[in-house]
């Protein structure tokens, strides 16, 4: 099936077929315990990374008629790296998650998957990968919660998180500030438009 679709994407009829097909199989297999069925359901899963990778990457991606397969990718991805982080590579697949964030077009599918977010982080394991060595990707992390806090009471069409999931961001940022070097995070910081800072500490407040 993987195949079959590899190569084909920048048709609008296989971002269609990949969007009510393969990412809803995946983002179920992401569930699967695999420890009973051997190599054949991993070769599986690594076909099913390698497709959401190749749909996200794929230049037609963020057109308008692909956007919606393109996030229901970037969904199944990060139930991966949440339930199957043993059967990828971890070091790639996550950051390649959090790059792909924050999802907007979908308000439904964005806050399911700003929820994992702010759990992934919750986690150490999660939140090393997450965040990379030395945590190279931190800027990112705190863009993305710029962006998807101060939504937390707008309309449900262009809200990307509830309130839960503001919080539970608001209590990562809190607990970063304790366990971070100050100068990492005050660089994350600086690199957001005074806009978004703006929009974060009030959040924040």
């Amino acid at each position: 099936m993987f195949a079959f679709f590899r190569g084909r994407i920048d048709d609008s009829f296989f971002f269609t077929r990949l969007t009510h097909n393969v990412f809803p199989f995946l983002s179920k297999q992401a569930r699967i315990d695999g420890s009973n069925y051997g190599p054949k359901l991993h070769s599986v899963r690594s076909g099913c990374v390698t497709s959401a990778r190749c749909v996200i990457q794929d230049p037609a991606a963020r057109e308008d008629e692909n956007i919606t397969a393109t996030e229901n990718a970037v969904s199944a991805l990060g139930k991966l790296c949440e339930h199957q982080t043993q059967s990828i590579d971890a070091k790639s697949i996550f950051p390649s998650f959090l790059a792909c964030l924050p999802l907007t077009e979908d308000a439904i599918e964005a806050r399911a998957v700003h929820a994992q977010l702010a759990r992934l982080l919750q986690n150490d394991t999660y939140k090393s990968y997450l965040l990379g060595e030395n945590n190279e990707n931190l800027a990112r992390a705190i863009l993305i919660f710029a962006e998807v806090m101060p939504t937390a009471s707008s309309s449900d069409k262009v809200r990307l998180c509830d309130q839960e999931t503001a919080m539970t961001m608001k209590n990562t940022l809190v607990q970063m500030q304790s366990t971070m070097p100050g100068d990492a995070l005050a660089a994350a910081f600086s690199a957001l438009d005074p806009q978004k800072q703006a929009a974060l500490q009030a959040c924040m407040a």
